[in-house]
């Protein structure tokens, strides 16, 4: 089974690992109680994100689809990002199979590729999306 079917299924078995929390809220006692569960999750996690830290729950989305809400270091694998700690939202359709893959940037990276540019060469290669669509996503951040 794949990480995001596994993380689906997980999420549809444990509901109390879904929260709709507002703002800095989150949840302890379920945490705990679905001890095994989170652990699955972290190890999935830690394949799947680049700099990966915790996972704190699912979040609900109004159109019936979840994200993972999790710390992560925000500027891994970049050595001219100052290393930060903090929350991250990624909806559950980024880990499908064609999702980015933290071990095809780090290998990249390992070719002296920069961060952006091995990110950008894994989303690509992996038919995740096109290089027209990718400028026109950075364009509006920039």
């Amino acid at each position: 089974m794949n990480n995001y079917n596994r993380l689906k299924e997980i999420q549809k078995q444990y509901p109390k690992l879904t929260f709709d929390n507002d703002g800095y809220q989150y949840i302890r006692k379920e945490l705990e109680e679905h001890k095994e569960q989170v652990e699955e999750i972290n190890s999935i996690l830690s394949k799947e994100i680049l700099g990966f830290s915790k996972f704190f729950n699912f979040k609900p989305r109004k159109d019936g689809s979840f994200a993972v809400r999790c710390d992560y270091n925000w500027g891994a694998g970049d050595e001219k990002v100052t290393y930060f700690i903090g929350v991250g939202y990624f909806e559950i359709e980024e880990f499908k199979e064609k999702s980015i893959h933290a071990s095809s940037v780090l290998q990249l990276m390992d070719e002296d590729y920069s961060y952006a540019e091995a990110l950008e060469m894994t989303l690509i290669n992996n038919g995740s999306i096109t290089k027209k669509e990718l400028e026109a996503e950075l364009t509006k951040y920039i």
